[in-house]
């Protein structure tokens, strides 16, 4: 017959046993919740992070509504600028897309802004022009911009 005192022993044994790895399973969900609200954060702050960089962005009047041989050289330049600060912050967007380090639901939003953007008589002429300089270092961007021309 086992002894009470052997019996005890087992049980209190056993128990830390039990109480040790649900310490472990609490602070690893502990662990898992945290990494989860962190990426939660940090995507949040790249979203703000664009969009607070777009919003920096100044097209000056009619960039958007005339192809830039209508507009003074001053505007056409001040256009030609703004429009290379567009496309740059978009192919680090397209990148950061392609790299899987933006949700689809973003990237949505993002990509028909583009979309509304290049396809404006001044963007589909800024692009026209900025185009080249894509081509070489994100041929991938090039032809998805490009996409948003096709039939115009």
């Amino acid at each position: 017959m086992i002894a009470l005192e052997d019996l005890s022993r087992w049980v209190l044994q056993n128990l830390l046993t039990v109480l040790a790895s649900a310490g472990s399973l609490v602070a690893t969900g502990a662990v898992v919740y945290s990494l989860i609200v962190l990426r939660n954060q940090l995507r949040l702050q790249v979203f703000l992070e664009y969009t607070r960089r777009f919003d920096e962005i100044r097209f000056p009047q009619g960039a958007f509504a005339d192809p830039w041989p209508t507009l003074s050289k001053r505007r056409a330049r001040k256009a030609e600028r703004a429009f290379r600060k567009y496309f740059d912050l978009c192919s680090q967007e397209w990148w950061l897309h392609q790299s899987g380090k933006i949700e689809g639901r973003v990237w949505e939003v993002w990509a028909r802004g583009m979309a509304d953007i290049v396809t404006t008589p001044g963007g589909h002429h800024a692009w026209q022009t900025i185009r080249p300089e894509y081509q070489n270092v994100f041929p991938g961007f090039a032809l998805f911009i490009d996409e948003f021309l096709v039939g115009k």
